[in-house]
């Protein structure tokens, strides 16, 4: 552990000054971006490319820095407002791209859901199913070689798999020539996973998405029209053979009305099952403007509100695909690990049931640098795993702020209690944090901080021990981008304080001994019969005492000195006056 820089006694603790890099607020709406591909799709792929390093390297617009942190948090312990749910879900893995196994790493994070998108190749339909002329309905037909690796490292990890039936960015984007066979051939890739079929397996994976991102061309060619009639055949064969599953999409990039109202309604009108309304978001463009890491909630609400006038109130909902930004330094780095704490934050305020951040490995924008070694945004992962040891949620004011979010959480038995604060903007003010009703009076906690910034992954740094009552009072130079994790725990070996004597009389120079039974004696001196006397009192758990008994009661003062535990049991010691 690393020591403290600076702390200001029981009051509150001050993270040590570090020299922040230079550097831009970089980021990008992946809606802006999409929309831009749409419009240059006539250009050769080094012109895009050309022409998005010109957007993505532009500094912050004049005039509208980012917002700094509250001055000010508050935790009230008494308050509780709910369960911090594991939503730890990543694309790809646990198999890197460069062969590494990030199984063991996937677990530290915490990971639970993986969604089997851009493999490139594995679990493609074009990889598993190669020949559209040829018959769905013979297993030589198929080639599951390479998606069988691929789905079992994810079982074998003890992951949960997000199957998505489609392409791998770069692949066929044209619609399939048969949307019948590609029902089919769908219907025989959950047989081979679930049921044994070719030479297969029993993983019982429960989820189906059906393509991804359909509403722009890297993806489908084809018409809204066109994806709306391949997703209700390929729906409805899935369900049918199988009631259970839980067939969704459109994985959709951006909430418009094609691929949201106006799909909703088609499937309404034609009896379409939709299990779960699939989503996703990229959010640089929002914090170059100042906004915070609230935006899965703002798109979970128009998601929720359009499933419900469309008659799809019980639909999950599920955001599959997000990011910070797709260039710049920000897809890595602090600053990235800040914003996926402060969105994994923001997604425990929303309906949404599962989230699949992209990506997990150690891809360009994953989380792992080569020869797996963790980055950092893998760091805040696994910060958001620590809170769940904390699971019960406790109020927080504010939660949110200008870039900045925090979440609390007690244990179950209320003697730990975790607080999470993510801030990814470039400012840095004090910030001051009081926590309220957290153990008894004159009750003391430890505390640890977990520090993830440009120089620490998730370090924890000792600090001395707190008074809890009345309040917690913290104060620090929040530097941001960072992530920090507080960790306390009530110290059990000071409980309360209990009184042990309970009368008018003068009580004093109290004195303890253990017997070799375990039993607690306690022995003072009183003057509640008139002479100065020695009485005891004993417990077995130093909790419940019994009465009180006179140990030496004579005519004269007795003044006892001390008690011993003696090999034979215990002794106490007096004078007579």
């Amino acid at each position: 552990m690393e020591n403290l820089g600076r702390y200001t006694n029981t009051e509150g603790y001050i993270v040590p000054n570090d020299k922040r890099l230079p550097g831009w607020v970089w980021g990008c709406g992946m809606g802006c971006l999409r929309i831009m591909l749409l419009r240059l799709s006539v250009l050769s792929a080094g012109v895009f490319f050309a022409g998005m390093v010109g957007v993505f390297m532009a500094p912050p617009v004049s005039g509208q820095p980012p917002v700094p942190p509250p001055a000010r948090i508050e935790v009230d312990c008494s308050q509780r407002v709910g369960t911090i749910r594991p939503m730890l879900g990543v694309n790809n893995g646990p198999q890197g791209t460069s062969g590494e196994d990030l199984t063991k790493a996937y677990r530290e994070m915490g990971v639970d859901f993986i969604r089997t998108h851009d493999f490139y190749g594995p679990t493609d339909l074009h990889e598993i199913f190669p020949d559209w002329k040829s018959d769905p309905a013979n297993p030589k037909n198929y080639r599951f070689e390479s998606s069988d690796q691929k789905i079992k490292a994810i079982v074998d990890g003890g992951f949960k798999v997000l199957f998505r039936l489609g392409e791998s960015w770069g692949g066929p984007r044209k619609p399939p020539p048969d949307f019948e066979k590609c029902a089919e051939v769908c219907r025989r890739i959950v047989m081979h996973y679930n049921e044994g079929w070719a030479d297969g397996f029993r993983f019982g994976i429960k989820y189906w998405e059906i393509w991804n991102e359909p509403d722009i061309r890297l993806f489908w060619t084809g018409t809204p029209e066109q994806f709306y009639k391949l997703y209700e055949l390929v729906a409805k064969k899935l369900k049918k053979h199988d009631p259970t599953l839980k067939v969704g999409g459109p994985a959709a990039s951006t909430i418009g009305r094609r691929y949201l109202g106006d799909f909703l309604k088609y499937l309404s009108e034609h009896n379409v099952p939709l299990d779960f309304y699939s989503w996703h978001f990229y959010g640089g463009f929002i914090v170059l403007y100042g906004g915070d890491a609230r935006t899965p909630q703002r798109i979970d609400k128009r998601v929720r509100s359009a499933l419900k006038q469309a008659g799809f109130e019980k639909t999950e909902s599920i955001c599959d695909e997000w990011n910070w930004t797709l260039f710049g330094p920000n897809r890595r780095g602090a600053g990235n690990a800040a914003f996926t704490a402060a969105a994994l934050i923001a997604f425990q305020d929303t309906s949404v049931s599962i989230q699949t951040r992209y990506r997990g490995d150690d891809h360009f924008l994953g989380m792992f640098l080569r020869e797996g070694k963790m980055d950092k945004p893998a760091y805040a992962y696994k910060a958001m795993r620590m809170m769940l040891d904390t699971p019960q949620r406790v109020r927080v004011t504010p939660s949110y702020g200008g870039s900045f979010a925090a979440l609390a959480g007690l244990s179950e038995d209320g003697k730990k209690l975790s607080v999470l604060l993510a801030g990814y903007s470039q400012r840095a003010g004090k910030l001051s944090i009081v926590i309220d009703h957290f153990g008894e009076e004159n009750q003391k906690a430890t505390l640890a901080i977990c520090v993830l910034d440009s120089k620490r992954d998730l370090v924890k740094i000792a600090c001395p021990s707190v008074s809890v009552r009345p309040s917690i009072k913290l104060e620090q130079e929040f530097h941001c981008p960072t992530v920090q994790l507080l960790q306390f725990e009530l110290d059990d070996t000071c409980g309360p304080v209990m009184q042990l004597t309970f009368s008018d009389a003068n009580d004093e120079d109290g004195a303890f001994a253990i017997a070799d039974d375990g039993t607690v004696y306690f022995a003072w001196i009183s003057d509640r019969v008139g002479n100065t006397d020695v009485c005891m009192k004993s417990s077995r758990d130093g909790v419940n005492w019994n009465d009180p008994w006179p140990v030496v009661q004579t005519p004269v003062d007795d003044l006892m000195n001390n008690m011993v535990r003696t090999s034979g049991g215990r002794g106490p010691l007096w004078a007579r006056r």
